[in-house]
């Protein structure tokens, strides 16, 4: 047997200068090596099992049967190696994402003990014979829990790691082990799962349709011609997960009519009914019906087997899957995050983590303020900072150009780029983005790449970034344990949770769709001839944020405690321009002096010399003063005749005929008024009626605050 020597070096010193603790681990290798003597002795004790070769029939670098060139001599062993902590770090992540349950069935040598012997991976120069000691703050045991199992109380099941692992990073807990493909990797593999599917739908039903007939001529050739290219151009702009998902609708259905049926049918509306009706062990799926007809609508319109329309419009077969889908559960969709959730976010970055972590932290925050998906950011093209200051505050914005998103579903919008905007300062008021870029910085990202690609890609376990970006599912577990949340939240919700902040603070429907990268509705031309349609949008964006900061606008406030508070608002406003308003009126008009009252002010001395300069500047602003009433009248009444509903007060414009309005409601003398002089300014009017007139939009009301600041006070000398 070989034997080890002794180890008289000193550990070396890391280089931060402090002694690092280490383990001896010789005596353990020595009852390694006495393991493998007896095991070598009791098999020389029975040959008739093994033959065991005599000591003149081992060559260099065997023993018994046993290779022992993967074994380190006493040269290497007498090297300790001092570890940092980051490298600890990057250890026990490896470790722990090396034990991840693998759900996928293995073969018998694939795992266990056969593993180990049939494995070609070197396991025993595995084994160092020092190590450094792990520091406690490490493998330290959070004090709850303790607390926990001694009260039986099960922890939740997100939050379960955080107690063993407490000083690991985050993100070794979120990420998975994936293949490391790039966006245009991952999308190549997508395409082709897709095609070999419908290829073998086609080959199932016996290649129906022109296509069919092509790719049968195609498929007599050899390597099978351009058969799989001709699928793939026939899907044309589709996604390929939604080509994935309608070819798995139909090949799950056709195996139930496999084992279902000994008769081939796939196109009978009675079995598409069975079919649904079937369910699993729990019952009906109530998205089996509508999943089906998609399929069938995807092959007919897409793909053009001919499947027949009586099957398409088969009133059994829609009204089953209307059924199904009425009687899926309550909708629950992902929770948006409060205030307070995002406020001690942007205050996280500030402080000291993960330089990972805190990478992944701020694309968390990109994509809440710039309204997107995750997937919206996958593969970006261009990223950029345009940085300024407003009133002695960091005001700007982080913007980059994406062609990959969810809403590229036309031509055309393949061919544009979506912007993405973020402003650099949230509800805080702390430059989280200075902070990010550090982290940047860190992990050797260039801003300035083209194409960038991912916002925010998967941790390697060496510490180190990966090609593929971040899953949905992935970042959805980073959310809720930085947050320690009991309340789970996912990536859905940073898309939604500052375009509900903007409803509630009152923005109009077509600045929210702008906010959230939707079109509007009749607006093609306007999108061609505007080349920034967000500037207004995100003036009342950030203006909505600066109310936030200031604590003017709280979110986390319920409907009816906002709605007070709006008016509150808004009766205060409203008094203080009505009383600004009759305040002006009211010194404009002249008030005359009568003739008992001339005498007392000849004689008045200096008063009356006061009295005399009053009445001639009165007099001479008399005809201004006209003026201004006319003009306050003329502005605060509305002319007859009108009509004015009497539950709801609303104005109404008088049309031709004498039963309707202008904007074509039906007339009656139960529900409408007519008032041939006109009414006060003080009812509300209909903005069809009055349309130009009447302030109806925030953009509208923005507009009029800032003419009204524009203009010029008049001059009173």
């Amino acid at each position: 047997m070989f034997q080890m020597e002794e180890d008289f070096h000193e550990p070396p010193v890391p280089s931060n200068g402090i002694q690092e603790e280490v383990v001896d681990l010789t005596a353990a290798v020595g009852s390694f090596q006495s393991m493998l003597s007896d095991g070598n002795d009791a098999i020389a004790s029975d040959p008739s099992h093994l033959h065991t070769p005599r000591f003149d029939e081992l060559s260099e670098g065997t023993l018994g049967g046993w290779d022992t060139s993967l074994v380190q001599h006493s040269v290497d062993m007498k090297i300790d190696k001092a570890v940092s902590k980051r490298d600890y770090e990057s250890l026990l992540m490896t470790a722990r994402i090396s034990a991840l349950e693998d759900d996928q069935l293995k073969l018998p040598w694939e795992s266990g003990v056969f593993k180990a012997i049939f494995s070609d991976e070197p396991t025993i120069s595995l084994l160092p014979t020092q190590v450094v000691s792990v520091p406690s703050d490490v493998l330290a045991i959070s004090p709850n829990e303790g607390a926990s199992s001694s009260t039986g109380e099960p922890e939740p099941k997100h939050l379960a790691w955080m107690s063993r692992d407490v000083a690991l990073p985050i993100h070794s807990c979120a990420v998975k082990v994936l293949p490391d493909r790039d966006f245009f990797q991952e999308l190549d593999m997508l395409w082709y799962r897709a095609v070999d599917k419908w290829l073998r739908i086609f080959e199932i039903l016996g290649y129906p349709g022109l296509l069919g007939d092509s790719i049968w001529i195609e498929l007599s050739k050899a390597d099978g011609g351009n058969s799989r290219e001709m699928v793939r151009d026939s899907m044309g702009i589709k996604s390929p997960r939604t080509a994935i998902k309608r070819a798995q609708t139909i090949l799950k259905f056709f195996l139930w009519m496999q084992s279902s049926f000994d008769d081939w049918k796939p196109w009978d509306p009675e079995r598409c009914v069975a079919y649904m009706r079937a369910g699993n062990s729990k019952g009906p799926v109530a998205s089996r019906g509508i999943s089906l007809l998609e399929a069938f609508r995807f092959c007919k319109f897409v793909l053009r087997i001919p499947i027949p329309d009586d099957l398409l419009s088969n009133p059994l077969v829609k009204g089953r899957a209307d059924r199904l889908s009425a009687e899926q559960g309550e909708y629950h969709p992902a929770r948006s995050l409060t205030a307070t959730e995002v406020a001690s976010l942007e205050k996280m970055m500030l402080k000291e983590m993960n330089h990972v972590d805190k990478y992944m932290l701020g694309a968390v925050l990109f994509c809440l303020y710039s309204r997107s998906r995750w997937s919206d950011v996958k593969h970006i093209h261009q990223l950029w900072i345009e940085e300024g200051s407003h009133e002695g505050e960091l005001f700007g914005f982080i913007e980059g150009t994406t062609q990959h998103h969810k809403c590229a579903t036309s031509v055309i919008k393949k061919r544009q780029f979506m912007p993405l905007v973020c402003p650099l300062l949230g509800i805080t008021g702390c430059n989280w983005v200075e902070a990010w870029m550090s982290s940047w910085s860190e992990l050797g990202i260039d801003i300035d790449k083209q194409p960038f690609g991912a916002l925010c890609r998967a941790a390697s376990p060496s510490g180190d970034l990966c090609k593929r970006a971040c899953t949905s599912e992935e970042i959805s577990v980073f959310i809720n344990a930085i947050l320690k949340a009991t309340d789970s939240a996912s990536s859905h919700s940073l898309k939604h949770t500052t375009l509900e902040w903007c409803s509630a603070y009152g923005l109009d429907e077509d600045a929210r769709k702008l906010l959230g990268h939707h079109s509007l509705s009749g607006g093609k031309a306007l999108a061609v001839y505007s080349r920034d349609l967000l500037n207004r949008p995100l003036q009342l964006y950030c203006s909505m944020l600066r109310n936030i900061r200031l604590d003017h606008f709280r979110p986390d406030e319920s409907r009816t405690s906002r709605l007070i508070d709006s008016l509150k608002l808004q009766a205060g406003v409203t008094g203080s321009v009505e009383h600004a308003v009759v305040q002006q009126v009211t010194e404009s008009v002249e008030v005359p002096t009568t003739t008992e009252e001339a005498p007392c002010s000849e004689a008045g001395g200096e008063s009356g010399n006061d009295d005399s300069s009053s009445s001639s500047s009165s007099s001479t602003s008399d005809d201004e003063g006209e003026d201004e009433q006319r003009d306050f009248e003329r502005h605060d009444w509305i002319t007859g005749p009108v009509w004015r509903n009497k539950r709801s007060k609303v104005v109404h414009k008088t049309a031709r005929s004498p039963t309707l309005t202008f904007c074509g409601r039906t007339v009656d003398v139960a529900r409408f008024e007519l008032l041939d002089d006109g009414c006060s300014t003080l009812f509300a009017r209909c903005s069809l009626c009055f349309r130009g007139e009447v302030i109806s939009t925030m953009d509208g009301l923005a507009e009029a605050f800032d003419s009204t600041r524009s203009k010029r006070a008049r001059r009173t000398s």
